[in-house]
């Protein structure tokens, strides 16, 4: 009982007031997996925008989410806690597995007996380069590249695995934050960027808003995604009209605005698609928030303010979109979706090893459609995986949805279960649905946040218990106990 006191008091300054820690004023404790997660979410976001022609800038990710691996890696293993997360360790282990498995030198007799190896090892007969031992994937270089890539990401799932309720949702501001003002740089791109000096990669869609992207599909992609996530901010009138609370209000809705003029300016036309159910998302996630937070009757007004918007932006930009999807679509992509699938056929059962894509399709190009523009991804990942992982990376992709599924049912059964698992299960299902036609998961920032999306609902299953008891414990109003705190 002394030692307690002599803790509370030392925590009193002079002047009577109550010191907190740093992190603790902003919202959130700061401890080290908090801050070294904060630290990988924005790098990944500032410099991770490419899929391509950035090697060092992906080296300086790569090399920031060690620091971030190891402390997860080790805190998951000692505290004991992934024994609640031994299928979802085994997905991720299996992940980083494959590629490494495609690196394994194999015999001259045993290569060269893989499908669609004979023109390869006619080339170094003829070279005179004797019988070597080679790996499974043709291109090993871009399969270690690829490797190295799911590092940050693999450390982002298993920080997301421990990180507290209050740390995710201090993540899911930065996200939505960085989000609006990449938004606000493509506004600059396509309006008043003559020069190209906005543009943070030299491949990229000039002319049109990508903000910290390369391509202008991502860019959608990432709305889509921090739509759902910015619902959690927009029931906050349950904890009181406080000038705080009044301020996430606002921030979050002038960002769905942002978002919703964002994905018409991009013009990206799946993205158009999917702003509707993005918005539906949102509109949920804020319900289920304003009943944990007892403002069940003001998430009207936030579900009227949200169509209200989202009106206004459609009648402004009808012609736009009209346009949009009057014009023709992109030259070949049905015609090279049904090349790469051939090709993917023929490589059966192995593939062509991770990061092969640019050259098997360059091999199996019908010269009629060779043009100035070509292909350096698949525009559908399914497909790419297909080809690349083969018949493994078939069966992973099977059990990796197979698990999403089924944690996102258990999330929205679950009365119990966080807003916050909510919003990530919308927001992983948007993203696999652009996936079809795009490659947003092979930049570092969208694969980041795709995981830190994942360990939030598998962090879920275990911290739901732990909700319920505590709800049990909720102190009664005017108690002077931060009722945030309990309900994070």
């Amino acid at each position: 009982m002394v030692e307690a006191r002599k803790k509370t008091r030392s925590r009193v300054s002079a002047g009577g007031r109550q010191q907190r820690p740093l992190g603790q004023r902003f919202g959130m404790s700061i401890d080290l997996l908090t801050g070294l997660s904060l630290a990988l979410a924005a790098t990944s976001f500032l410099l991770g925008g490419a899929s391509r022609e950035n090697e060092g800038l992906l080296a300086v990710v790569e090399l920031s989410a060690l620091p971030l691996l190891c402390v997860a890696g080790g805190r998951l293993y000692l505290s004991g806690q992934w024994r609640n997360h031994i299928a979802a360790l085994l997905l991720m282990g299996a992940v980083l597995l494959l590629p490494l498995i495609q690196l394994i030198p194999l015999p001259y007799g045993v290569w060269t007996a893989l499908p669609q190896r004979e023109a390869l090892a006619g080339a170094l007969e003829a070279a005179g380069a004797g019988r070597p031992w080679a790996p499974l994937s043709l291109t090993p270089e871009f399969t270690l590249a690829v490797f190295l890539g799911l590092l940050p990401p693999a450390a982002m799932f298993l920080a997301a695995l421990q990180l507290t309720p209050r740390a995710q949702r201090g993540i899911v501001g930065v996200y939505i934050a960085l989000a609006a003002v990449s938004v606000l740089i493509g506004l600059f791109q396509a309006f008043g960027d003559l020069s190209g000096a906005l543009y943070p990669y030299k491949t990229t869609n000039y002319g049109s808003p990508v903000g910290l992207f390369a391509n202008r599909n991502h860019l959608a992609t990432l709305l889509l995604a921090t739509l759902p996530l910015a619902g959690l901010f927009l029931a906050e009138t349950g904890s009181g009209q406080t000038d705080r609370s009044k301020l996430v209000i606002a921030g979050a809705a002038l960002f769905t605005l942002i978002a919703l003029v964002g994905l018409i300016a991009i013009e990206s036309r799946a993205g158009i698609l999917l702003a509707g159910p993005a918005l539906i998302a949102l509109l949920l996630v804020a319900r289920k928030t304003g009943r944990r937070r007892g403002s069940n009757g003001r998430w009207h007004l936030v579900a009227g303010g949200a169509l209200a918007m989202a009106s206004v932006v459609v009648v402004f930009a009808i012609e736009p979109i009209l346009k949009r999807f009057g014009a023709p679509p992109e030259v070949g992509r049905a015609d090279a979706w049904q090349t790469i699938a051939q090709a993917a056929g023929a490589y059966m059962p192995f593939g062509g090893g991770f990061g092969a894509f640019d050259t098997v399709y360059r091999s199996v190009e019908p010269l009629s459609r060779v043009a100035p523009n070509y292909f350096n991804h698949a525009h559908n990942d399914y497909l790419e995986l297909w080809l690349e992982g083969g018949l493994l990376g078939l069966l992973l992709l099977l059990a990796a949805l197979v698990w999403l599924g089924v944690e996102t049912v258990r999330t929205w059964r679950n009365r119990e279960g966080s807003a916050l698992s909510l919003a990530v299960t919308a927001s992983i299902a948007l993203v696999l649905l652009h996936s079809a036609v795009d490659y947003p998961l092979r930049t570092q920032t969208m694969a980041v946040l795709f995981a830190f999306c994942c360990g939030v609902i598998a962090n879920g299953r275990v911290l739901s218990p732990e909700r319920r008891r505590s709800r049990r414990r909720r102190p009664p109003e005017g108690s002077g106990i931060d009722r945030e705190n309990v309900e994070a």
